[in-house]
């Protein structure tokens, strides 16, 4: 999987696109990605929100997202 794009607001979850060249169904993987930090350390972490087969669907998803976590707007 190649990471092709990522946005990390100030606030939140940094949001990551990935594009895996293996699978012929759905390629492009959105994930949540996050630092947890737990009695052993901080750990990274990350959760699959969407599966899309182009780009376009992924960008419209992160333009939510970025509309969501704007802090200049609010």
């Amino acid at each position: 999987m190649h990471k092709i794009g990522e946005i990390n607001p100030k606030n939140g979850k940094k949001m990551v696109i990935f594009y895996d060249d293996k699978v012929k169904l759905n390629p492009y993987r959105v994930y949540l990605t996050w630092n947890e930090l737990t009695d052993h350390g901080c750990y990274a972490r990350r959760r699959q929100i969407a599966r899309y087969a182009n780009l376009h669907s992924c960008g419209l998803l992160m333009a939510e997202h970025t509309r969501v976590h704007d802090e200049e707007a609010r």
